[in-house]
C-alpha cells in the first residue's frame, strides 16, 4: 500500500477525473479573487497533484509554485510542463514538500488548494500545519483559497460505494471506491481498488489504497482561521454564489491575512 494517498494510482488519475472541467474551475477562483487580492501575480499550491490547476493559472499569466507529498502525482506534473512552451515552463515550478517541511524563502499573492485537499487534514495537527505553512507565506493582506468536504452535507447525505469506469487507447480502469463513516471524528476513511486492464497485452492489475477525509463546518473553519491569523471573507458552495448548504458537499473558503 503507498504511504501517501494517490501514489499507486497518479498515473491514472487524470483519465479518472477526465470529465472535471478545470478552465470552469479556474474561471470561478479567479473571479472570486480577483474581487479581493487585486492584480494578483504569484500562487502558491498546497496540493498541487498532476498540475492542471498550476497550469491554467500559468496559461494567464500568473506564476505558481506547487507542492505535493506525492512524488508519483509530481511526476505526471512535470511530465505535462515539458510539453509547455517555453513561456509557460518559466510561469511553472513543482516541488516535493510536504506542510511541516515547507520552508520557501519567499511570499507569494495568494495560497491556494483545491479539489478538497483541505479534507486530507484528518488530524488537528496537520490542519494546524496547513494554516501556518499558509501563513508563513503570505503578506500581510495576502490570501488564501481552499476547498473541503461540507460537514452538514456529508450528514445529510453520507458517502456510499461507488464504482467508476473509464478507458482511454491503452488501458481499461475500474475505481471501486469503499467508504467506512466516522461521525463522531467528522472522519472518512474510503478503500479504493483500481482495476487495470492493458488493452495491449490482456494483462490485469490491482491497485489498492486509503483516503483518509475529513469534513467541516463553516464555524469550524472559521474558528481555525481566526486562530491562525486569518480572516474569513466569504465561505461559498463550490462553484456557485450561494452559502454553503446540506445539498452540495464541496465549499470553498477565501482567506485574508491579517
Amino acid at each position: 500500500m503507498s504511504k501517501t494517498p494517490f501514489g499507486l494510482y497518479a498515473e491514472f488519475y487524470d483519465l479518472l477525473y477526465q470529465d472535471k472541467d478545470y478552465e470552469s474551475e479556474l474561471r470561478y477562483v479567479r473571479d472570486l479573487l480577483d474581487q479581493h487580492i487585486p492584480k494578483m501575480q504569484s500562487i502558491l499550491e498546497i496540493g498541487c497533484g498532476t498540475g492542471k490547476h498550476a497550469l491554467s493559472f500559468a496559461q494567464h499569466g500568473i506564476s505558481v509554485l506547487g507542492i505535493d507529498r506525492s512524488i508519483e502525482m509530481l511526476a505526471q506534473a512535470n511530465k505535462r510542463v515539458s510539453l509547455c512552451s517555453s513561456q509557460i515552463k518559466k510561469l511553472l515550478r513543482f516541488e516535493h514538500t510536504d506542510l511541516e517541511s515547507l520552508r520557501i524563502e519567499e511570499t507569494f499573492d495568494c495560497v491556494i488548494s483545491l479539489f478538497h485537499v483541505f479534507s486530507y487534514c484528518a488530524s488537528d495537527h496537520s490542519i494546524d500545519c496547513f494554516f501556518k505553512a499558509a501563513n508563513r507565506h503570505l503578506p500581510e493582506g495576502g490570501g488564501l483559497f481552499f476547498d473541503c468536504w461540507h460537514g452538514p452535507a456529508v450528514i445529510a447525505d453520507p458517502p456510499q460505494k461507488r464504482t467508476k469506469e473509464v478507458e482511454n487507447k491503452t488501458h481499461e480502469v475500474t475505481r471501486n471506491a469503499n467508504p467506512t463513516f466516522d461521525g463522531n471524528n467528522a472522519l472518512v476513511n474510503i478503500s479504493y481498488e483500481l482495476v487495470v486492464k492493458d488493452k495491449l497485452n490482456g494483462e490485469i492489475s490491482r491497485l489498492s489504497e486509503s483516503h483518509l477525509m475529513r469534513h467541516f463546518t463553516v464555524a469550524e473553519v472559521e474558528e481555525k482561521l481566526d486562530e491562525n491569523g486569518f480572516r474569513l471573507e466569504l465561505a461559498r458552495k463550490w462553484m456557485t454564489d450561494e452559502s454553503p448548504d446540506e445539498k452540495d458537499w464541496s465549499a470553498c473558503f477565501l482567506a485574508i491575512k491579517n
